[in-house]
């Protein structure tokens, strides 16, 4: 059954992609097998999966078993291959079709990790986690559209862009646009705030691009430094009909394409990551799809016929971004820059929130006016703590016998010491020793 090139193997597998995967968590779950709507169980089971099966996996490990166990079973089975599927549950291709040598494939196989955490958002979709989640770090966030109707996935990479690794993914064919447009709006504004949202441009796509154009989170959606240009060249006129083009041409500068060069150029990062960088390959999904992977005789790699690529391709376009994309640090990312301190706010102009329907021209303004306010009350601040401190060190130097002041020398030690000892010099009473 772990044979993917056999027709048992295939029906095997999309048996099991149809299943919702087990956690632990069920186990805290209220079940009610008289009142649907009190059962979560059958809610997370029909929310991650089709067919109303759950499917369980454990480790060797987690069943009480050891590495003794495992050279055991590998003598006298006598067959690596054989081994690797029917023991360590490694769904493989052994097919020459694969853009991969088998080596390759069972190497990153190997690099799999458990997740470290679930994450479920909308209260039942869960997203596995492969590293904790920080909110400072601008994660690159891929998104591969589907139409939710229980065959493409809609599919999430969340890649560490210091690190170039896949920390999270989530895939799911049985959620819809709203749905989906809901997911990722919780996902950056409850858990990866300064995240960079990376949509793929197909018929979907598009339009949860437009819908997120007026979200909360639009100053998260990444785009193509070209808009700027477009937005300087159209006609600034209040008409309707200018207002409508110039959103329209804006938004073909969100999101990146996955057909033609933009594909070829994806393939050809994944190809070099698989070379170079095998290890980095630690999260399920996208390896499971890496080993769908063919290629055929015009040259083209896809998913082999029965499966799909949502997964990788989600990866993929995160990762197209990250080599080609050219206004990254406007999004608070700088290639080669790990400090905090250059990880910046990263949010766009006032001109782009007030485009993207969150910000008024009013609202601007008075934000404006704010800032303004505050640079100038900054100001004055400062100018307080250094006037403070340059009393603090005038009246440490004149206890100390090194320097004379005559209106501190007329002063009563005691309000001098209280005052300095209680670090609350107020201006005023300095105003009026220094004669002002």
């Amino acid at each position: 059954m772990g044979d993917l090139d056999t027709s048992f193997g295939q029906e095997a597998q999309q048996l099991l992609a149809a299943t919702a995967k087990w956690t632990e968590k069920m186990y805290d779950m209220a079940y009610d097998p008289f009142d649907d709507e009190k059962n979560e169980v059958l809610k997370y089971v029909k929310d991650n999966g089709s067919n109303g099966i759950v499917y369980i996996e454990y480790s060797y490990k987690q069943i009480g078993l050891d590495d003794e166990w495992l050279r055991n079973m590998y003598n006298k089975i006598n067959n690596p291959l054989v081994v690797k599927r029917e023991i360590l549950l490694q769904r493989l291709r052994g097919s020459s079709e694969s853009p991969f040598e088998q080596e390759d494939i069972e190497y990153i196989t190997s690099c799999v990790q458990k997740p470290v955490d679930e994450l479920y958002l909308l209260e039942h979709f869960r997203i596995d986690v492969y590293e904790p989640l920080e909110k400072k770090i601008p994660y690159l966030v891929g998104i591969d559209c589907s139409t939710g109707t229980n065959s493409d996935n809609n599919a999430i990479t969340i890649i560490n862009p210091y690190t170039e690794r896949p920390v999270a993914e989530f895939k799911c064919p049985y959620i819809g646009e709203t749905l989906f447009e809901k997911l990722i709006v919780e996902l950056v504004q409850k858990v990866i705030t300064r995240a960079i949202v990376i949509i793929e441009r197909n018929s979907v796509g598009d339009s949860i691009i437009d819908h997120l154009m007026s979200s909360s989170i639009a100053h998260r959606l990444y785009f193509d430094k070209n808009r700027d240009l477009v937005q300087e060249n159209l006609n600034a006129s209040s008409k309707v009909e200018s207002m409508l083009k110039k959103r329209g041409e804006m938004k073909k500068y969100y999101g990146v394409y996955t057909e033609g060069e933009s594909r070829k150029d994806m393939m050809a990062i994944l190809v070099r990551r698989v070379a170079e960088y095998k290890e980095d390959f630690v999260t399920a999904n996208i390896t499971e799809d890496i080993s769908r992977l063919v290629q055929t005789r015009s040259g083209k790699i896809e998913a082999a016929s029965g499966f799909h690529d949502d997964s990788i391709m989600s990866y993929l376009i995160a990762m197209y971004v990250y080599y080609h994309g050219n206004n990254l640090p406007a999004f608070g990312f700088v290639k080669g820059s790990k400090e905090i301190e250059n990880q910046n706010e990263g949010t766009r102009t006032y001109e782009d929130l007030q485009y993207a329907g969150i910000l008024s021209q009013h609202d601007v303004n008075i934000i404006k006016n704010q800032e303004l306010v505050r640079k100038e009350n900054d100001y004055e601040a400062l100018m307080r703590q250094a006037i403070r401190k340059s009393q603090e060190e005038s009246i440490e130097l004149r206890k100390r016998g090194l320097t004379q002041n005559k209106v501190l020398d007329s002063t009563p030690v005691e309000i001098i010491d209280d005052t300095y000892d209680t670090g609350e010099i107020e201006l005023s009473f300095f105003d009026e020793l220094n004669g002002f």
